[in-house]
């Protein structure tokens, strides 16, 4: 499935009931690197997921991909082509996470 179908809603709420889940946790210690790694990754999806949303949004859609083209200067490796058949693992995989505020300007300079 490509990213242009995902529901990023949808799955934000999945990720804030699995980072309360793991929160609620009483008999776990929460210095382990089991729990350390989970957290983390939901905090990575818990951030790239709102980024996804707004990289979705139709603002993002110019002609000469001139947003498109400042996100992939951002990002290595840079050689995606974005259409309705990209994964999301692609797009995780460019750890948009890390660039949040970055991505942030980008898409709201596009509104």
């Amino acid at each position: 499935m490509g990213w242009g179908f995902i529901k990023t809603g949808d799955m934000e709420d999945e990720v804030k009931k699995l980072k309360k889940t793991l929160m609620d946790m009483k008999s776990i210690d929460k210095r382990c690197n089991t729990y350390v790694g989970i957290n983390n990754e939901l905090k990575n999806w818990a951030t790239f997921l709102p980024l996804l949303g707004d990289l979705k949004d139709p603002s993002m859609e110019t002609k000469d991909d001139r947003h498109w083209a400042k996100i992939k200067k951002l990002v290595e490796p840079n050689t995606f082509e974005v259409n309705e058949n990209l994964k999301v693992k692609v797009i995780w995989d460019l750890k948009l996470f890390e660039h949040k505020d970055a991505i942030e300007d980008i898409t709201d300079n596009a509104k």
